[in-house]
This record gives structure tokens, C-alpha cells and sequence, in this order.
């Protein structure tokens, strides 16, 4: 064998040797999660849910760090720069991963290329709610009455989830709409409520307890089926060939960390996800635990990705600063 040859694979054995003692030490330290949105949200909730089971096995403190601003681009930046060592990690999501890539000229991370896939962690449907007051009980009600008169929906801001499920409703059904944009889903809401504006899709965790209350009347679940915490039709059975418009969240680690370390990282999510007490706190949030392999979530993700920028492109909604 000639020297040269040698000495590469020699390289090699110690690179390979020295990861694989590496995962067998992780974690020898404490783990942060940063939850790049506001505490209290349905994000962060999942998120603490997920470092209370991850740190129980582990035998390591796994921290939620809340990283908050610009749509979730300040922390997941900061993941993307971080060593890549398996001691941060990124709750993502469809808005960090899946919309602000198209969305946003210049962005401070690749979502394809700065992370490597951990795990699915969990989707939670939106719903489609309308003012009180609003005379329709269905989905087709609100078709009709869109052709009828014109409408306006909510959002919780300009590209956002619920920005552009409206804008495919209203491209797929030829419905005469306006889009009226806030600063969050929560005045969104209270603008449907007070019936400023007519309608909104939102995700049924936010929406729940003003259903309840009777503040926010649903008509519609956008979703393949049934939640486990609203009996809500889905469109196909109102005998519409709706959309499907989901809110899904999963955890990320820095680009090169090594295959072992996310090997374990995997393993330890979808042992979370499974344990009851996660799935009945999920199950309040209107969740669903959705484990899944890094291959998968690679998959998942390219296929967000070129969803939302179609979504974007439909809706006509111009690129953000």
C-alpha cells in the first residue's frame, strides 16, 4: 500500500474514531433548545415539552432558550452559526423553514443546507373561523357569499401561515377577498371577533378557547381529518376539494454535527414523542407527535419548501427586506 494512501485512510479511521467516541460521550454537558418565538406559544410549549423528556434521558439539563424576533430568523440564525457539536439545537418550523426561505430576500441561514435533520416533533391543523355574525355555516357558505360580496381575512402579518392560506383559498375557489395583515395572530383574532374583518385561517390551538366562548364561530378544518379537540368538518366532507394548511415543527442541529450524535438526538425525540404524557400535552394543543427519521424529515422539508414558495408565488405577495 502505497504512503500516501495510507496516511488517507489512516485520517480517515481517526475522523471516524474520534466521532464515534464523541456520541458515546454525548451528552457530557448541558443542551440548549432554542424555541425561536415567543414563550407561551403553542412552539415554545412543544418545545419545553420535549427538553423535560429529552433531559430525562440524557441525565443532562436540556434548556429552552426562547430567541425571539424577525420571524424566527434571530434564533434559528443562531443555531445555523453554532458549533456543530450537538449542544444547540433548533425547534424549526413551517415559518423558519418552510416560508421565510422564499419569502425574505436576504436571509441569515439556508434552511436546505445549514442544519442537518433531527426528527418531525408535531403538526397542529389550522381552521378556518369567521366573525359571529357572518352567515354561513360552511365552507361553501363562505364561497357563495365571497362571490356575492366582497370579503377580508386576517393574518398575523404578511407571509405568514395564515397570510398565505387565505391567499390560496381565495385563488383555488375564485373568492373576492381582501388581505388585512396584524401584528400576530392574537389581534388578528380579536379583529374577527369584533368583526372588523370577516374571516381567518388559524391554527386551532390559538383559536380554541375563543370557539368555546363562542367569540369565534368555525366552519372548517384544514386538514385531511378530524381533530382530536374540535369535532370540525374538514373541506372534502363538505364536498369541497379544499387545501391543506398545517402548522408542523421539528428539531434541527447545526450542518456537520456528527451522524452518531444525531443518531442519538433522533432516538431520544422519538422516544419523547411516544411517552403519554407527551401526547396527552400535545393533545390540549390540538398536536400531533409525529416522530420521524432524518432521511424523512430531509424529505418533508423539501417538499415544504417548494409548497410554501408556490403558495407565495400564487398569492402574489412581494419579497421581504
Amino acid at each position: 500500500m502505497k504512503r500516501r494512501t495510507y496516511l488517507k485512510i489512516s485520517a480517515a479511521q481517526v475522523v471516524a474514531l474520534a466521532a464515534g467516541a464523541h456520541a458515546q460521550e454525548y451528552p457530557a454537558r448541558s443542551i440548549t433548545l432554542v424555541a425561536p418565538f415567543s414563550a407561551g406559544g403553542a412552539l415554545d410549549l412543544i418545545a419545553r415539552a420535549m427538553a423535560e423528556k429529552m433531559q430525562a434521558q440524557f441525565g443532562q439539563p436540556v434548556v429552552v432558550d426562547n430567541r425571539v424576533g424577525a420571524a424566527g430568523m434571530i434564533g434559528t440564525a443562531y443555531v445555523a452559526r453554532a458549533q456543530p457539536d450537538g449542544y444547540n439545537l433548533v425547534l424549526g418550523s413551517t415559518t423558519t423553514h418552510g416560508i421565510n426561505p422564499t419569502l425574505y430576500k436576504k436571509l441569515q441561514y439556508d434552511a436546505a443546507k445549514d442544519f442537518e435533520s433531527v426528527s418531525l416533533v408535531a403538526t397542529i391543523p389550522h381552521i378556518i373561523v369567521v366573525r359571529p355574525n357572518l352567515p354561513v355555516k360552511s365552507m361553501q357558505d363562505l364561497i357563495k357569499l365571497s362571490k356575492e360580496r366582497s370579503l377580508n381575512f386576517g393574518s398575523a402579518g404578511i407571509g405568514s401561515p395564515h397570510h398565505l392560506a387565505g391567499e390560496l383559498l381565495k385563488a383555488k375557489f375564485g373568492m373576492d377577498t381582501q388581505h388585512v395583515p396584524y401584528k400576530g395572530s392574537a389581534p388578528a383574532m380579536s379583529a374577527v371577533m369584533s368583526g372588523e374583518i370577516d374571516f381567518m385561517s388559524v391554527e386551532v390551538t390559538a383559536a380554541l378557547p375563543y370557539v368555546k366562548a363562542n367569540k369565534l364561530k368555525p366552519i372548517a378544518i384544514a386538514a385531511t381529518k378530524r381533530s382530536p379537540i374540535i369535532d370540525l368538518p374538514t373541506f372534502a366532507e363538505q364536498g369541497v376539494q379544499g387545501i391543506e394548511v398545517t402548522a408542523w415543527y421539528a428539531i434541527f442541529a447545526p450542518k456537520n454535527t456528527p451522524k452518531p450524535v444525531i443518531e442519538k438526538l433522533n432516538r431520544a425525540v422519538v422516544k419523547a414523542v411516544s411517552d403519554e404524557d407527551v401526547k396527552a400535552r400535545f393533545a390540549s394543543l390540538g398536536a400531533t407527535p409525529v416522530g420521524s427519521s432524518p432521511a424523512e424529515l430531509d424529505n418533508w422539508m423539501k417538499e415544504e419548501l417548494a409548497r410554501w414558495a408556490q403558495a407565495i408565488k400564487v398569492s402574489g405577495t412581494p419579497l421581504q427586506d
